[in-house]
């Protein structure tokens, strides 16, 4: 840690025990022994709900702890998984949903990293299990933008813990196009000061930098 620039033993430590806490003996000693760019930072504690993974916020081969199967929710695979909040909440959003509209599919879940292409791993943020993407069948994919289902996410998803990752007008931030499939489970407290204040996952981390 101290080659990283860390060089108070007892913050070392502290980041230790994150590290720790995370990641396995494997998958630590591959964090820390990674050859980095400078502008690349090491995420100590990815099992954090706000955690923000990106070209700048690396995880190595992370993989989370309590992934469920997803089931009772349409999906393109069956052997398709969630964190455990994430996956009970996503349930509760797709029981309700339903309710209203019809063809909700689950595109895209968890990802280990065995599965990404060698320069994504670390930086995919579907390593986390937070991450999915929807969509409506009997209509192709680029539509969705553009259906009652997708505006109805956007106005509720954050009531279940849900934030859209890559909103419009943002794209310089979140250095992605808009995206109306992609949302991103960060628990409800934190989704709703998100959903009112129309910041990303990025500003949020900016503003509490240093906190």
């Amino acid at each position: 840690m101290q080659a990283r620039g860390y060089q108070d033993l007892q913050q070392i430590s502290q980041i230790m025990q994150m590290l720790t806490q995370a990641y396995n003996q494997e998958t630590l000693m591959n964090l820390l022994t990674v050859s980095l760019p400078a502008d690349v930072n090491i995420v100590f504690n990815p099992y954090e709900l706000d955690t923000l993974v990106n070209a700048q916020n690396y995880i190595g081969q992370y993989e989370p702890k309590e992934l469920l199967l997803v089931q009772d929710i349409p999906r393109i695979n069956y052997t398709m998984y969630l964190q455990k909040d994430a996956y009970n909440a996503l349930l509760k959003l797709y029981n309700d949903l339903s309710q209203e509209y019809k063809g909700f599919l689950l595109r895209g879940a968890y990802q280990a990293p065995q599965t990404l292409a060698e320069d994504e791993v670390g930086y995919n943020e579907s390593q986390l299990g937070l991450t999915i993407v929807v969509t409506q069948t009997e209509l192709p994919y680029q539509q969705f933008t553009n259906t009652e289902m997708s505006q109805w996410l956007e106005e509720h998803a954050y009531e279940y813990g849900f934030i859209l990752r890559y909103p419009q007008r943002k794209a310089s931030i979140t250095n992605h196009a808009y995206d109306a499939h992609i949302y991103r489970y960060v628990g409800k407290s934190l989704a709703k000061s998100l959903h009112d204040s129309e910041l990303t996952l990025e500003e949020y981390q900016l503003q509490n930098e240093g906190e």
